[in-house]
């Protein structure tokens, strides 16, 4: 989540969404709650995805029992 919430609100702010409805979005209040609270859930979402799509299955993946050489 760390690692993915910033890169989530640069794109966010450079694609101007959501739309603020003053010249500096910083001004905006409603804008601002709108953009943290959709970079908040894309971040979670995407963090989600990766640990429980990615990160789990090597790390199980990593822990299978070997087959022994011997039998």
């Amino acid at each position: 989540l760390y690692l993915w919430h910033k890169v989530v609100a640069d794109a966010l702010f450079h694609a101007r969404w959501p739309q603020p409805k003053t010249e500096d979005p910083h001004d905006d209040p409603a804008w601002h709650l709108t953009f943290t609270l959709v970079t908040i859930g894309l971040s979670v979402l995407i963090a989600s995805v990766l640990t429980w799509g990615l990160e789990q299955p090597i790390l199980r993946w990593g822990k299978r029992p070997r087959a022994s050489a011997v039998q």
